[in-house]
């Protein structure tokens, strides 16, 4: 077990393929994001700007707006009204893309 240098979360090691015995294993930190096959090393933004801030809000805003939709059912029977699940999930992958920042391997 190790953890990541960036975030200190635990470093998740598992089998390439699952339920393969043997063969290649892979690592990742499901903070950062960090893959050991890839050659970009997402990193956590540990110093987002204000714009970022308020855009990450935004978009935390509207995903609990939309579970709640889904929870409650507010605006169901409005016509043409349809919740977007794929939308929610769409948003929660752009959220947590927000908080990384990409870097190149051998870059420094």
């Amino acid at each position: 077990m190790s953890n990541c240098d960036v975030c200190d979360e635990e470093i998740i090691e598992r089998p390439m393929y699952r339920g393969v015995v043997g063969g290649d294993w892979i690592a990742t930190c499901e903070i950062c994001g960090w893959h050991s096959e890839d050659d970009v090393m997402p990193r956590i933004n540990l110093n987002p700007s204000k714009d970022e801030i308020i855009s990450q809000k935004k978009l935390v805003n509207s995903i609990r707006a939309d579970f709640h939709d889904l929870i409650y059912g507010r605006n169901r029977s409005k016509a043409g009204y349809d919740l977007d699940v794929d939308g929610i999930f769409q948003k929660l992958r752009e959220l947590s893309q927000s908080m990384v920042f990409l870097e190149i391997e051998g870059d420094e």
